[in-house]
């Protein structure tokens, strides 16, 4: 299921605490694509724990902040757009993505694929330790996603950007990524453009 997470349009601050509080949507199972609109500013801190059907997050550009563990336990969540971000986006261990087996003891985690439009957006030592030995980043280098994008689990999604056509998917030495390869945790991929040529008669 979809779920757009709306604003208020009563004259009351965005996150107001009776409308979006910790836990306001904790352990909802049904969940597996989270969209926020615009306007959001902060996402409250566990807001979305236990939710762990959710695959795919998409951000507004207004977006500044995300609390602490907002998506604690989202162990299905893969990919989060914040190519529409315009500026640096200040997390607190909010993507905890695992969560231990009590069986065996080992954490389940699944890869998960941060969407930039700037490498500059996050401050990737705000992961640290075992949760975000698996992410993976993508620099879309001023690239963002249509509304509707449908984003693949260890798969790049192909970006738009006004102007140009997408060249690739590449990593830092310059290799080209293709369908077949397998995308590295930790490692960061950026997307090259080349200048789109307009056409047209001057008879």
């Amino acid at each position: 299921m979809k779920f757009v997470v709306k604003q208020r349009h009563d004259g009351n601050s965005v996150n107001h605490p009776d409308y979006m509080g910790s836990y306001a949507f904790a352990s909802d199972t049904a969940l597996k694509s989270v969209v926020f609109e615009e306007g959001f500013e902060t996402i409250p801190g566990s807001l979305f724990p236990s939710c762990t059907g959710i695959e795919t997050l998409v951000l507004p550009s207004t977006l500044t902040s995300i609390g602490h563990k907002s998506f604690d336990q989202n162990i299905s969540l893969h990919s989060i757009d914040l190519t529409k971000c315009a500026g640096k986006v200040e997390l607190e261990e909010s993507f905890n993505c695992y969560y231990t087996d009590k069986v065996n003891q080992l954490p389940k985690i699944t890869d998960c694929t941060f969407y930039l439009s700037d490498a500059s957006a996050i401050d990737k030592n705000q992961f640290g330790g075992i949760r975000y030995e698996h992410a993976v980043y993508a620099v879309t280098n001023g690239g963002t996603f249509a509304e509707g994008t449908v984003f693949e689990a260890g798969k790049l999604v192909e970006p738009q950007k006004a102007g140009y056509n997408f060249k690739g998917w590449f990593t830092e030495d310059g290799t080209e990524v293709t369908d077949a390869d397998t995308l590295t945790a930790g490692t960061t991929y950026h997307a090259e453009w080349d200048e789109a040529v307009m056409s047209g008669n001057c008879g």
